[in-house]
């Protein structure tokens, strides 16, 4: 893979975020248990990167990586649950998940010990609230959209939050200086999105929030 990238997005691993304190973490380990399209990847430096398998385990500093098709569905100890698609690059720290490019879609059932874990992207981060996020991570910007429960986002640099309610979505700039304001997503947008999505489709694992995204957005 690009090693520019990988160095990127390690080492961002290692640098705070502006307006979220940082606390001590346990290990954050992540265990791969569906993989419904190769190809998938992983590596845990200084071990270089293999195909990861159903199984698969990676901790703080070690990363996931997917090439179109490929998708996988990952469960952290703490409780949230992801799913990583397109071409992605998501590195795994105490603290946060690190989307350098590609999709996720991640959640936390409340009261889960994760429910507030952060997913960080170059340009903002957002908090997961005991909800269900979907973010896309392109060299344009960043698409980020809440599918149930609120979503708080953060700036990269710094500043006021944002909170994005269900069925709405924050669409970011390299450019922008404020998080722009979020925008609510129309009936038909939504049912299209949903049956067109990879990573709410083709899965044999169970995702615990869908029934809530149906009763929230999709009912009549």
């Amino acid at each position: 893979m690009n090693t520019m990238l990988l160095g990127l997005a390690l080492g961002l691993g290692m640098l705070g975020l502006g307006g979220i304190p940082l606390q001590a973490q346990p290990l954050t380990r992540a265990q791969v248990i569906e993989i419904p399209e190769a190809p998938v990847f992983w590596a845990q430096p200084p071990v270089p990167e293999a195909a990861a398998t159903v199984g698969t385990q990676v901790q703080t500093g070690g990363y996931l990586r997917t090439q179109r098709p490929g998708k996988a569905q990952v469960r952290l100890h703490d409780g949230v649950m992801f799913r990583l698609g397109g071409d992605a690059l998501l590195e795994i720290t105490d603290g946060d998940l690190n989307l350098q490019q590609g999709q996720i879609i991640a959640w936390a059932d409340p009261g889960t010990p994760g429910s507030r874990r952060r997913i960080q992207t170059p340009l903002a981060t957002a908090a997961i609230r005991s909800s269900t996020v979907f973010i896309e991570q392109m060299e344009t910007g960043s698409r980020i959209f809440s599918w149930a429960g609120e979503v708080e986002i953060y700036p990269a640099e710094g500043g006021d939050p944002v909170i994005l309610a269900a069925g709405e979505e924050l669409v970011l700039k390299p450019d922008m200086t404020q998080l722009p304001t979020p925008q609510k997503m129309s009936r038909a947008d939504l049912e299209a999105r949903f049956a067109q999505s990879d990573l709410l489709n083709g899965f044999e694992s169970a995702m615990s929030t869908l029934d809530t995204i149906r009763e929230e957005l999709l009912s009549p």
